[in-house]
């Protein structure tokens, strides 16, 4: 079953940057629930937005402060405790690839939700056609939801799912263009349409109703054309579909870059960016300082969750280093998050350590590496996934690793532009033979508009059979590089397959070989246009319709 694990966790997994919508339908006031003045409504709305400009500004503590403010000021109102779960979720272990310590972190949240529930029931009971009440308690049922996933209670989460729908189908019926319906409704629509066959099999047992991903990804496009609280989330959640699913790594690209404009040091942004400069030789220099300024910024920072999510873009930058000429530093970024006590998610310390082996060994240092290895329990997986280590043959040699750090200038030259310099440094070596020369001829000629040469390069690049793993980050990237030619080119089956032959079976649990498998798919189903039309004047018949299409 651990596949249909993977699918919940990738879902949810990104879905941590949007954990919950916030309440402003389109004319920016929030829907009144009919429990309050005019002036604790409009304490309300301020409070959501602080919190949510807090969040965003990497402040969640201040944000928790707001939440457990509104709720002594209106603790019968459903928002309250959905502000609260929104900030819990923050420090939720989203992308540990095994669940163990999960439901100790989602209980708080569901038991938040379920306060949000019973606090819109009541609501209902006094009116049962209230708007507020169907919205809110579906909200809260759809957040539940996705926790019970989060914890592999596939049962409940579809329960939840489902009743969270109903809520959000009325709602829709009656006002076609609430925006926080709509990103509700629309994560839903689009995330219920991707999953598996047999968990979709599943859904009929529990009678969750299916999905529509292109209506889905209308629904989030039009959510975030509108003002109120809950465009700060829509267009993080948009960059991450393109970005973790759809693999329109261009499009999310540009959705992230918007969030950036207001937020230019949130983490949870720069990460996806950081991921996909790797797969973009144009990016991979231009980008490096930004990733550098993100680490340095929350490192040390005050909040549990700012510093873990810069162990992942330390990690992201160790790789954009070793590929761009800065292989020192990447391995001073790897060491120092080997040792770090705790490295978050669970995939992460052994990542780090099989990219500082690697270093290791491209640098010549074979006891080094082998030290590593053996810190490791003899029988242990990991352990035996580095033994190759241990082998003589593992390690390059002499004239190798001296090849290797006399062309990082020209590799920092090749990333910055200076094409010729490059050239003349790579040239200087030309009599050593091994693949990271081929990866970087194959990136020169890429950038000089040349992608014929560029592929063959890339190709020798993954034909040299010495010192395999060692090598095993250039060979990936080389079959990513040559997947984007053939791509450009129209050759969206050679693409896809040489994608699928880039990610070793063994080694898939992180965002790296993640997002590949996205790219993999965008090119299987031939690179589909922008979805995001608008619904502005869909009528409430229009919307049924669409829903049952």
């Amino acid at each position: 079953m651990h596949w249909m694990r993977d699918t919940f966790l990738t879902v949810v997994v990104y879905a941590a940057l949007v954990a919950a919508v916030h309440v402003v339908p389109v004319g920016g006031q929030p829907l009144p629930t009919g429990l309050h003045g005019a002036d604790v409504e409009e304490q309300i709305e301020l409070s959501f937005r602080e919190a949510m400009e807090a969040i965003y500004r990497g402040r969640p503590s201040e944000a928790g402060r707001i939440a457990d403010e509104l709720i002594e000021l209106a603790p019968r109102d459903p928002r309250s405790y959905m502000l609260k779960a929104r900030v819990l979720r923050l420090d939720v272990a989203d992308q540990n690839f095994e669940r163990r310590d999960i439901k100790p972190q989602v209980n708080p949240i569901k038991e938040l939700c379920d306060q949000a529930v019973a606090a819109s029931n009541a609501i209902l009971q006094r009116d049962p056609e209230s708007l507020a009440g169907r919205l809110y308690r579906g909200w809260a049922l759809m957040f539940k939801s996705q926790m019970h996933a989060l914890a592999n209670e596939y049962w409940s989460a579809g329960r939840r799912a489902k009743a969270g729908k109903d809520d959000l189908d009325f709602v829709l019926q009656r006002q076609p263009t609430n925006a926080d319906a709509l990103l509700i409704q629309g994560t839903f629509l689009y995330f219920a349409d991707i999953l598996p066959g047999f968990v979709k099999v599943a859904r009929v047992i529990v009678r969750l109703p299916g999905g529509n991903s292109d209506l889905g990804l209308q629904y989030m496009n039009a959510a975030a054309q509108r003002q109120g609280l809950s465009r700060l989330d829509a267009r993080p959640l948009i960059g991450v579909v393109y970005f973790g699913f759809e693999g329109r790594f261009e499009d999310g690209i540009v959705e992230f870059e918007k969030v950036l404009e207001d937020y230019p040091t949130n983490p949870r942004i720069l990460e996806p960016l950081a991921v996909m400069n790797l797969f973009f030789p144009a990016r991979l220099g231009a980008e490096l300082q930004r990733t550098e300024r993100g680490v340095e910024a929350h490192a040390n920072g005050p909040e549990a969750w700012e510093r873990k999510v810069a162990q992942r873009l330390r990690f992201y930058l160790a790789l954009q280093q070793m590929l761009a000429g800065r292989i020192q530093s990447a391995r001073q970024n790897l060491e120092i998050l080997k040792q770090e006590e705790t490295l978050e998610p669970d995939w992460l310390g052994f990542e780090v350590r099989w990219t500082l082996v690697n270093v290791l060994l491209l640098l010549g240092e074979r006891d080094a590496a082998v030290a590593l290895v053996e810190e490791l329990p003899p029988r242990q997986r990991e352990s035996r996934r580095l033994s190759y280590a241990r082998h003589k043959s593992s390690v390059a040699s002499e004239a190798e690793s001296r090849a290797l750090l006399q062309i990082q200038p020209a590799v920092r030259a090749l990333y910055a532009g200076d094409l010729a310099t490059a050239a003349a440094g790579l040239e200087a070596v030309a009599d050593v033979e091994m693949p990271i020369l081929h990866f970087y001829r194959g990136e020169l000629a890429l950038l000089s508009d040349e992608p014929e040469a560029a592929l063959q390069h890339y190709a020798r690049a993954n034909h040299v059979q010495t010192g395999r793993d060692r090598w095993a980050w250039f060979r990936y990237f080389a079959k990513a590089r040559s997947a984007e030619i053939h791509g450009a080119a129209g050759e969206h089956k050679k693409a896809a397959k040489l994608l699928d032959s880039a990610t070793d079976k063994h080694l898939n649990k992180d965002l790296v070989r993640h997002v590949t498998k996205a790219r993999q798919r965008y090119y299987e189903n031939g690179r589909p246009g922008h979805a995001g039309e608008h619904v502005e004047s869909k009528s409430s018949s229009e919307h049924t319709r669409a829903q049952s299409q």
